[in-house]
């Protein structure tokens, strides 16, 4: 109590009509922090690195949104495993029982050569309680993981995700 900026005296949003008195949520902005963050290979790769990195955040509250962008080197050998790439700067939320996962959280685009799909729609995921990333495609037929040779070894990957964490003060 009494840390971070409080908005209760705020003036009715002709917007949203949402007033102190209507307000169900918190108005206390207990969190803002920024920074960067280094992008890991944790499956699907052998002799794979990352040889450049890019990837910033921004935490506001308990929401953390993420710009990524990394590029493998061109090194090694990928498997038929999923692509599952770590280093997120927060732990996602837990398992609450209400989702299907975590989140299915932004988009994700690819430079590359490889056997990756065109004309379809790319996304993160995260597990629940992680700090590791996931890339799944949409067709119109399926949701699939992208594994690691279908990315390649020499690529360069990039997009936004927003995700969830479970402590406003962590």
């Amino acid at each position: 109590a009494g840390k971070g900026i409080d908005f209760s005296a705020q003036t009715v949003s002709a917007l949203s009509g949402v007033t102190p008195q209507t307000s169900t949520g918190a108005e206390i902005l207990g969190h803002y922090e920024q920074g960067k963050f280094n992008i890991t290979i944790e499956s699907g790769y052998s002799g794979t690195a990352v040889s450049s990195q890019g990837s910033s955040y921004i935490r506001i509250g308990n929401q953390v949104h993420c710009h990524i962008r990394f590029v493998l080197d061109g090194n090694g050998t990928a498997s038929t495993n999923d692509a599952v790439f770590g280093g997120l700067p927060y732990q996602t939320l837990t398992n609450t029982g209400k989702n299907f996962n975590n989140n299915f959280i932004g988009t994700a685009a690819f430079y590359t050569t490889s056997s990756v799909t065109d004309n379809a729609y790319y996304y993160w995921s995260t597990a629940y309680a992680s700090t590791n990333l996931y890339i799944y495609h949409l067709t119109s037929t399926s949701i699939d993981g992208i594994q690691a040779n279908e990315l390649g070894t020499s690529a360069i990957v990039q997009g936004s995700l927003t995700y969830f964490i479970a402590d406003f003060d962590a």
